[in-house]
């Protein structure tokens, strides 16, 4: 889901911007200038995306960008377009070196804009899914670890429990039908866990209410 902030000093183009972000379906904030788009990039944790004028009262566009890459940025992905009426090469160097991820000069077609932000759009999706999958195969690789360290006290549990068995005569009845059903657990965590040191491969899949389930396979599978 994209939140976009809209920081554009000029009024007649953060209308004409805003107007037509709003068509096109984007959830935005408005900001006036520098600083009010500091402020909102600080306490509205749901914006991911920004259309930054270069040149505005308080801190400019690159110094904004700065802020989204040393902070905002940190645990989530985000994407930045930065607008400006600057066209020598130097400064579109400057402002993609200053951590911009797109540079549009003015005057700029809405068309041009809407092209460009669906690009984001497309990649922070990508970034989004890399993400994600990075995530779930560090919490695998952690499962079939912790699996794989489970399997020496479950071996000395079920062995205990054999035992037990083998001198079922010593015991009453309710106490053996109670080893039993400790041998049966063990048994059947073994199972999983051997599943889990197994896992060669997951998919994501959609769930209800758009949540997501994982869908786990392994070698045998």
């Amino acid at each position: 889901m994209i939140k976009m902030l809209v920081a554009e000093d000029d009024l007649t183009s953060r209308i004409m911007i805003c107007t037509n972000l709003k068509k096109w379906g984007y959830n935005i904030v408005e900001a006036k200038d520098g600083n009010e788009a500091e402020t909102f990039l600080k306490t509205d944790k749901d914006i991911n995306f920004a259309v930054l004028d270069w040149m505005m009262p308080g801190k400019d566009g690159p110094e904004l960008i700065k802020l989204i890459k040393d902070e905002i940025s940190k645990d989530k992905p985000f994407y930045v377009i930065l607008l400006t009426s600057k066209k020598e090469s130097e400064d579109v160097i400057f402002g993609l070196n200053a951590g911009a991820d797109d540079f549009i000069e003015k005057p700029y077609d809405m068309n041009e804009l809407k092209a460009r932000i669906s690009v984001g759009e497309r990649i922070l999706d990508l970034t989004r899914r890399v993400e994600e999958r990075e995530r779930l195969n560090g919490v695998l690789e952690m499962a079939g670890a912790v699996s794989h360290e489970f399997n020496q006290p479950l071996q000395v549990l079920l062995l205990q429990c054999e035992f037990l068995l083998n001198n079922r005569s010593k015991f009453d009845e309710d106490l053996v039908k109670r080893i039993v059903s400790i041998e049966d657990s063990v048994v059947k965590i073994g199972e999983l866990t051997r599943k889990l040191m197994n896992i060669t491969t997951y998919r994501v899949k959609k769930y209800v209410n758009d949540k997501n389930i994982i869908d786990i396979m392994g070698s045998g599978d």
